[in-house]
């Protein structure tokens, strides 16, 4: 294992000098210790291992599920129940894609709106953590992503209204908007007319009640005071008391003026920053972006005494020294100026 180690490190950094004869290996005047460096190395590819368990990658390779039209109500059934069944507990965003596909070719339209509602709601950040792409090839994430358009192509021919596709391809868009592929989701010929954006959000059934799709795409193609606007009127419209949980992402980019509001999303972040949950501590660390959100935190003494900025590293460093979520943890260490060497080693490995 340790000779393994230092092949892999050796990889990495070509003119690193390793001492075969030394308790510690020196990269760069990083030095990491033997036993240490080889238990984290073990948690990486734990972590790995537990990600390529993940069902729907070999769902969207499996040509048999996309190349074969099938007419007979049964042989779908056959096909397609035993694939939902190993999805069932995945709410991961392209698991949630192929659910829906798969429960439109079984005409269950029912589920398909169900599954649409979650897709709409998704936070686009939090799905950088439940979704790994890192272990796949770059043939096997090009696949993927031609699938994903294939699928939202055959919905858009048959599925009604069609602002429901509108809205889909808004959301699986955002999640590849600094992906390499982003190209190729040019095929799915989003509505780029404001115009037309201003037409859609017209009907409170599919405005008012999803923000989480509407808000961002009015915040980077109106102006401010347009967008805000519609904000103010959408959380009016959906209960925020009953519902925050699915919208509270949303306050990354604003902080509404109404005081009860404030008072409720003030609330739930004091939960957040309590939470030992990855995904909400994280989203946590992502509504305290928000300069408002903070002032008023660090005004109120709700903040931890601890600074924002260094709870965070201790967070994302956390994260990395148990092996899990690296790449995602690298990115946000980097945008504090966390540059340290030994972060890129394991995100190589």
């Amino acid at each position: 294992m340790e000779k393994e180690l230092e092949d892999k490190l050796k990889n990495c950094y070509p003119q690193s000098s390793i001492a075969s004869n030394s308790s510690n290996v020196t990269i760069k005047n990083v030095v990491i210790p033997i036993k240490q460096s080889i238990e984290k190395l073990n948690k990486i590819k734990n972590f790995k291992k537990e990600l390529s368990n993940a069902y729907w990658p070999s769902v969207y390779l499996d040509d048999k599920f996309f190349d074969k039209e099938i007419n007979d109500e049964n042989e779908s059934i056959s096909l397609y129940a035993p694939v939902l069944k190993g999805l069932e507990n995945d709410e991961s965003i392209f698991s949630l894609l192929l659910k829906s596909f798969f429960y439109f070719k079984l005409r269950n339209i029912g589920k398909v709106d169900e599954i649409f509602e979650k897709i709409y709601l998704t936070d686009v950040g939090s799905q950088f953590l439940k979704t790994d792409l890192i272990k796949l090839n770059e043939a096997q994430k090009e696949k993927i992503l031609r699938r994903i358009i294939e699928i939202i192509k055959f919905l858009e021919e048959d599925f009604k209204p069609e602002i429901k596709i509108e809205m889909l391809k808004i959301v699986i868009s955002r999640f590849f908007e600094f992906s390499e592929q982003k190209q190729m989701l040019q095929e799915l010929q989003l509505k780029k007319s404001l115009q037309e954006l201003r037409e859609i959000i017209k009907s409170p059934n599919f405005s008012l009640r999803f923000p989480t799709v509407w808000f961002p795409v009015l915040y980077q193609r109106s102006s401010f005071n347009e967008a805000i606007e519609y904000l103010e009127k959408s959380l009016s419209f959906i209960e925020l008391d009953k519902n925050l949980g699915k919208f509270l992402w949303l306050f990354q980019i604003y902080f509404p003026r109404d005081e009860k509001v404030r008072e409720l999303i003030l609330n739930s972040i004091l939960n957040l920053q309590k939470s030992s949950d990855i995904t909400q501590k994280d989203l946590y660390f992502r509504l305290m972006e928000n300069e408002t959100i903070r002032n008023i935190m660090l005004k109120s003494k709700k903040e931890s005494k601890k600074p924002i900025f260094l709870e965070k590293r201790i967070f994302y460093r956390s994260l990395i020294d148990s092996g899990r979520f690296i790449n995602y943890s690298l990115y946000q260490l980097l945008k504090l100026g966390d540059e340290q060497e030994s972060y890129f080693i394991w995100a190589i490995i």
